[in-house]
């Protein structure tokens, strides 16, 4: 799957979202979400994840704080019926001065 890139300021507390639904079949349900982040040294880091759930296919967190010049790997995972498992990955980059 495809790395999308979204950047914040180390201050700001943004909601994002992933729907698996176009990765699944219509009849496969889901069993569970999971949102992890590492950065640049491939460190697990949790200190950036807040409020992680769950609707059907939908999986919601947001990203909080962070620090100024760091790049983290968001992934978002979703695991279905019979053991399927699709992830997602988000390039998350914070910085201060978002136009630098």
């Amino acid at each position: 799957m495809a790395r999308s890139i979204f950047q914040k300021t180390p201050t700001e507390r943004v909601q994002r979202t992933y729907d698996f639904s176009q990765d699944v079949p219509s009849e496969s349900e889901s069993r569970g979400g999971v949102v992890t982040a590492t950065d640049s040294s491939g460190a697990a880091v949790t200190s950036i994840l807040e409020d992680v759930t769950q609707n059907d296919t939908i999986v919601s967190y947001h990203l909080i704080g962070g620090v100024d010049g760091e790049d983290y790997l968001i992934k978002i995972s979703m695991i279905f019926e019979g053991g399927l498992r699709r992830d997602a990955f988000v390039e998350l980059r914070v910085r201060a001065n978002p136009w630098e």
